[in-house]
């Protein structure tokens, strides 16, 4: 979290999908679930499977990787129609406060000649990926994640009653994205490092 920020962690209700939502009274009754959750913290988390990890340990390393790149190579990675790539730290606002992170944006993948990026549809374009290396374990990470999106989805429709495909059938061909994040503490001056740490460290005592 930036220095000073007053945003706590929160400790939310963590859920497992199934590899398979077939409709059975279990789907029902997780969909059920997952939207109480929602209704009563407004956000909930997914437990990974050891598949999922695997892909996400190969996505840390190759993130680490790029952002231990020289800042220019770093740069030269942007796109103006997809608006995937690299952010330096600093660059972003959030509600009036510098992000203090790198950023790397995954926006929807595609080629120069694909009808919507023909079109200049907003956010439609090439990611601009330095190298394979990390295009290749981020897209593996970021499909089997939206395979789970769909799980959800289809859980969903189970909890709420409805029909198959009645939620899914808007999300074919979704407009998946990810942010790839690294936080860059050498940007403070020492000083004031020390003082947000300290500030941030005696918070709970004084309220």
């Amino acid at each position: 979290m930036p220095p000073n920020s007053k945003a706590k962690v929160g400790h939310l209700q963590t859920f497992c999908l199934p590899g398979r939502v077939t409709g059975s009274i279990g789907d029902r009754a997780l969909g059920e679930a997952l939207i109480n959750a929602w209704r009563r913290d407004g956000i909930l988390q997914i437990a990974m499977t050891s598949e999922e990890t695997k892909l996400a340990e190969e996505a840390f390393t190759a993130s680490k990787a790029f952002f231990n790149k020289p800042h220019a190579e770093k740069a030269a990675c942007i796109d103006s129609q997809s608006y995937g790539g690299y952010i330096a730290s600093g660059e972003e606002i959030t509600d009036g406060v510098a992000d203090y992170s790198e950023i790397f944006t995954v926006t929807k993948d595609l080629d120069l000649a694909e009808p919507r990026v023909q079109k200049k549809w907003p956010c439609h374009g090439p990611t601009p990926w330095p190298d394979v290396t990390m295009k290749a374990p981020m897209t593996k990470y970021m499909d089997v994640l939206g395979q789970a999106g769909e799980r959800l989805l289809r859980l969903i429709e189970c909890g709420l009653g409805l029909e198959n495909s009645s939620l899914t059938k808007y999300t074919e061909d979704g407009w998946h994205h990810m942010r790839i994040l690294r936080y860059v503490l050498e940007i403070l001056p020492l000083h004031r490092l020390q003082k947000s740490l300290s500030s941030n460290s005696g918070a709970d005592s004084q309220q």
